[in-house]
């Protein structure tokens, strides 16, 4: 069963970044996870050699594409209210669909 995953990519004002970090690691992934739509997530900062925003990433993984339906029917719009109120116009989204066509382990290819 191949895996989707909603990858969401933020540019986030130098001066605000560290509040953005504490609001998703402490509310917003879990909000997120809560709505029941999503399996896991994953949470990156994206180096970048920008000396006014930084750059973050959440990978949102879920199992079936109505799952995604439901998620931007029923809880987007207000999640992302939320960081728009927190946030205003400090920082910028950018949203991409995936869907894994191969997965691999170390532990699965053969030594060299």
């Amino acid at each position: 069963m191949p895996r989707f995953v909603y990858k969401v990519r933020c540019l986030v004002d130098k001066d605000v970044a560290e509040k953005w970090i504490n609001f998703f690691n402490d509310k917003h992934l879990e909000d997120v996870l809560n709505t029941g739509f999503f399996t896991e997530c994953n949470f990156y900062e994206i180096e970048t050699q920008s000396k006014l925003t930084r750059t973050f990433c959440c990978e949102y993984f879920y199992e079936k594409e109505e799952h995604l339906e439901a998620y931007n029917e029923n809880a987007a719009a207000m999640l992302k209210a939320e960081t728009k109120k927190l946030f205003g116009d400090r920082f910028s989204c950018q949203r991409e669909l995936m869907r894994e066509l191969t997965s691999l382990k170390a532990s699965a290819l053969s030594s060299v």
